[in-house]
């Protein structure tokens, strides 16, 4: 294994110890890779918005005996690069994503999604169907998606005051200003039930920071506008028909309970689960009671899929 996670709490110079990096059109992009054996699932961890995947350690883990795990900061976030030129989108998250599947050859992978992150992964399920559709080269399959706390529609993204100021005209001016370490972890804990570790949130902050992450930061606020026009249409994500499962905390603000519903009707192969006094941030607020879930969930989907070969 690469990275021993006996260290818990860990911090950031644990986690970019034997550092692993791929380019993505000329950018460095960082990510961990936990290979077990050939022979177990293998699961691809996407983070959310000012997040990075260090965020999911508490889960490598819990998880890292029974399944091959990888998760990579995508472009601005954490330890990849932040260039201020360039055009971060939806659609190239998930091209870097489907990239570092194909460039460590694995065969099938389960997606686990947090917050924005669950755009990225139906992206990656659209463009997975096209290729089915289009009979082109698919280099790797989707077995399934767990939406952690995860928004699955644009449309149906509850957006809190603070974030509809992020994205904003006026806010370009004054995140400069604002950016700060205290700033950061307030946005953390407005969305937390389950106080995360002081030491989490100075290595979040650290990650988020590096790389002068404040000039980024101005542009990826402007994914939040991506989220209403970003071509992700019902549609499209009806038509997939994967195992799909959404796991939120009960206490999460972001996802309003009138809205599981409209989750449901969109989504027929979709289930869904709760954590009990979790907010935003169930992997870093109950991180083993989280796990579980996830090994239950991808566990079931194995069993289903050998049973029908």
């Amino acid at each position: 294994m690469i990275l021993d996670f006996s260290q818990i709490p860990m911090n950031i110079d644990l986690w970019e110890k034997k550092p692993t990096i791929f380019r993505h059109q000329n950018n460095k992009v960082f990510y961990k890779h936990i290979k077990n054996h050939d022979s177990k699932p293998t699961i691809l961890f996407i983070h959310g918005f000012m997040g990075s995947s260090y965020e999911f350690y508490h889960l490598f883990d819990a998880l890292a005996n029974d399944f091959n795990l990888v998760a990579a900061d995508m472009l601005g976030f954490g330890l990849s690069e932040k260039r201020e030129d360039y055009h971060y989108s939806v659609l190239d998250y998930a091209e870097i994503q489907a990239s570092l599947c194909h460039i460590l050859a694995l065969d099938k992978v389960h997606l686990v999604a947090h917050d924005f992150g669950a755009m990225v992964a139906n992206q990656m399920l659209i463009n997975h169907d096209e290729l089915v559709k289009t009979k082109r080269t698919i280099h790797f399959n989707i077995e399934s998606v767990l939406f952690l706390a995860g928004e699955i529609t644009p449309s149906e993204r509850h957006f809190s005051i603070k974030e509809r100021f992020m994205a904003g005209v006026l806010s370009q001016t004054l995140l400069p200003f604002i950016y700060s370490k205290s700033w950061f972890t307030e946005q953390f804990n407005a969305k937390t039930a389950q106080p995360i570790a002081e030491q989490d949130l100075n290595t979040l902050w650290k990650l988020a920071s590096k790389q002068e992450g404040s000039k980024v930061f101005k542009k990826l606020s402007q994914l939040f506008k991506e989220y209403t026009f970003n071509g992700i249409t019902r549609k499209n994500i009806r038509a997939n028909t994967l195992p799909k499962h959404l796991l939120y905390g009960t206490q999460d603000p972001s996802i309003a309970d009138k809205q599981l519903q409209r989750y449901k009707d969109l989504m027929t192969n979709l289930s869904i689960n709760q954590i009990e006094g979790v907010g935003h941030y169930p992997h870093l607020e109950k991180p083993t009671e989280t796990a579980r879930y996830i090994k239950t969930f991808i566990e079931q989907q194995e069993k289903e899929q050998t049973q029908s070969i």
